[in-house]
């Protein structure tokens, strides 16, 4: 970058945001620019809250490319619009320019129009040209292929291959537990996307053996890959002192008790904002509910999980994140949806035992920007069940085992972080054999997403009929996929439920789920609650 035009995006930046890029923003808005017309990859590592969107998406903003922000869950939707909106309200203002918005995802349409610092919602079936689009992996897929929209041409790859945006696929980490469709899925589109066009692969905990992989498939394949690593912050004060709560043989009645006895605690210690995460649905909404029986005083009590229909969720997160910044008395109990690129700090945390990499970004919710001399967080001994669902019962043993070595106080960032992340690389290296690569991309799935995403950007057609039937066939033989559901009577309000309890009400993507079969999830506060309900199977 000439040293005029450096100069230009580091005033730039600062206009949009308030603050002076650093020095990593800068490199990595350098990196970008060398790849604007050849196309290439850029792994972008930084810690959560440190920046990396702003280092990822304003290149792309300050040489008026369009920008394709892509999530991995929909729950990280509502913070980057928020987000977004305020910087294309602000730079229209600058520049005396219109900028446009888009958000697509799960049945949702839309698009904001900012102008004179303002930004107005308008629903619209084509948000695809706006300036910014933020979606999720599974609707760019399904664009991508057409599903839906039979024998019609592929929208994102016609952006793609004509105006070279630049792709931001956000906590990227969060496609890498496995070796097989999600991470497949960031691999086969990494490698497409970046023939013609800047991607941007961000993460805050990428394990190093899927950045050697992504390496190499990049070598393979002749595109060009870089990368930048965000120097680790400064921290003072410490993160968090965490206590370890191991008792074993609990069962799911117990671990609600302890889960709420620990909040209890942090309230009679006069913690402000409080967060439980929990890994099942289930287990946030039995936590909530226990907790609204306790007498809290001045508390505002809340669930957020991904069995909440988008708009109930939308309207809690959104209050939620109000009362967060405002200082209020919090507790929010919630699953995995509040784990990455959402921007809430809480004072302390109650976290049932999860998988390295998850547990560091709920940490990252817990005195987000270490200015805090006194956090503190629980980890409690989780079901031997919960990890079965996830396969991961000789990792979940390794990591009692090493927790118990530990005693029952540690500092997170000095004693837990790294001997957590020693033990995951290790069983990431695992996961990521010989033998489980062959059998990720020689899967049907991979092989027909090759072969519709080479046509796509290479040849003509696409395998869309063949990717639906797939897709039916492993809803029938596997309980644990879910499916989406529209709420009885409101249109685009949608959740997903596991496809056996669906097949156990008679329900598909084609019907509605029956108002009676929610129950109420309201955001409970002194000045009011906020409704909002969410499917909990028996």
């Amino acid at each position: 970058m000439l040293k005029s035009n450096k100069d230009e995006y580091k005033e730039f930046f600062k206009l949009l945001t308030g603050f002076e890029p650093r020095d990593w923003q800068v490199e990595a808005a350098e990196k970008l620019f060398g790849l604007e017309k050849t196309g290439g990859v850029l792994i972008l590592r930084a810690g959560t809250g440190s920046g990396k969107t702003e280092a990822s998406v304003l290149p792309g903003l300050f040489l008026s490319k369009q920008v394709i922000i892509v999530e991995p869950y929909r729950a990280l939707i509502e913070d980057m619009v928020v987000r977004f909106e305020k910087y294309l309200a602000k730079l229209s203002k600058i520049l005396d320019v219109g900028y446009t918005l888009g958000v697509d995802f799960g049945g949702r349409h839309y698009i904001y129009e900012c102008a004179k610092n303002e930004c107005r919602e308008r629903n619209t079936k084509k948000p695809f040209g706006a300036d910014v689009l933020i979606t999720t992996i599974d609707e760019m897929v399904y664009r991508i292929l057409s599903i839906g929209t039979p024998r019609k041409a592929s929208l994102y790859t016609s952006v793609v291959r004509s105006s070279r945006p630049v792709v931001f696929f956000d906590e990227a980490h969060s496609y890498t537990n496995e070796a097989f469709n999600p991470m497949v899925t960031l691999v086969h589109l990494t490698a497409s996307l970046s023939m013609y066009a800047p991607v941007v692969i961000a993460t805050a905990t990428l394990p190093k053996s899927v950045e050697e992989h992504l390496q190499l498939v990049a070598k393979r394949n002749g595109i060009s890959l870089i990368k930048v690593d965000a120097p680790e912050p400064e921290k003072k004060p410490p993160k968090a002192r965490v206590e370890l709560d191991l008792r074993e043989s609990i069962a799911e009645e117990e671990l609600i008790s302890f889960l709420a006895a620990h909040v209890d605690k942090y309230v009679s210690k006069g913690f402000r904002k409080i967060l439980v995460r929990v890994v099942k649905p289930e287990t946030a909404y039995s936590v909530y509910t226990e907790l609204l029986k306790h007498t809290i005083q001045d508390y505002s009590v809340g669930v957020l999980h991904g069995r909440m229909p988008i708009y109930d969720r939308e309207k809690v997160y959104r209050t939620v994140r109000n009362d967060v910044i405002k200082d209020k008395k919090v507790i929010l109990v919630s699953t995995s949806v509040i784990e990455a690129g959402v921007d809430l700090d809480f004072d302390a945390g109650v976290l049932e035992l999860t998988p390295y990499r998850s547990l560091e970004q709920t940490m990252g919710r817990v005195n987000r920007r270490y200015a805090k001399n006194n956090s503190e967080v629980t980890i409690v001994n989780t079901l031997d069940s919960t990890w079965m669902i996830m396969e991961e019962l000789k990792y979940l043993g390794e990591l009692r085992k090493l927790l118990g070595e530990l005693g029952s106080w540690v500092e997170w960032d000095r004693d837990l972080s790294p001997k957590l992340k020693e033990v995951d690389e290790r069983y990431t290296k695992d996961k990521l054999s010989i033998a489980n690569l062959v059998d990720a991309y020689s899967s049907p799935y991979s092989r027909i997403l090759a072969v519709s995403l080479y046509s796509l950007f290479h040849l003509e057609g696409t395998f869309f009929e063949h990717l639906l039937a797939l897709s039916k066939t492993e809803y029938e033989t596997r309980g644990t996929l879910d499916i989406e559901v529209e709420v009885e009577g409101e249109p685009g309000n949608v959740l997903r439920i596991p496809y056996s309890t669906a097949k156990e009400f008679g329900l598909d993507s084609t019907k509605t789920v029956p108002k009676k079969l929610l129950v109420d999830h309201s955001y409970v506060r002194s000045e009011g609650k906020i409704e909002a309900r969410g499917f909990i199977s028996a």
